[in-house]
């Protein structure tokens, strides 16, 4: 990708298999953005099935009850990279 991003925030899914899934798409999006400060945003009590790995630089623990869900869909359709058609393929679903 030619674009550099300064920052970047991954919702990670919810459930903990999916989590452990996506490890490899975030290691892909880490080998793609070397130089950007990738943050996970994660459910409480995930932060240990994430914990020492080099793919990200911090986390976030959302303790809302989804209003951080409706926020991340806005950011989703509003983006430039939504207008641009960019996006990451993560999992066969492409965002």
């Amino acid at each position: 990708m030619s674009q550099r991003y300064d920052k970047i925030l991954v919702h990670a899914p919810t459930w903990i298999g999916d989590l452990v899934m996506a490890t490899a798409a975030f290691q892909d999006l880490r080998k793609a953005f070397p130089e950007s400060r990738i943050t996970l945003l994660l459910r409480p009590g995930r932060e240990q099935v994430v914990a020492g790995a080099r793919y990200y630089d911090d986390t976030i623990c959302d303790r809302s009850s989804g209003s951080l869900k409706r926020i991340w869909n806005c950011l989703l359709y509003t983006s430039d990279a939504a207008d641009e058609g960019l996006g990451v393929d993560l999992g066969g679903r492409r965002i």
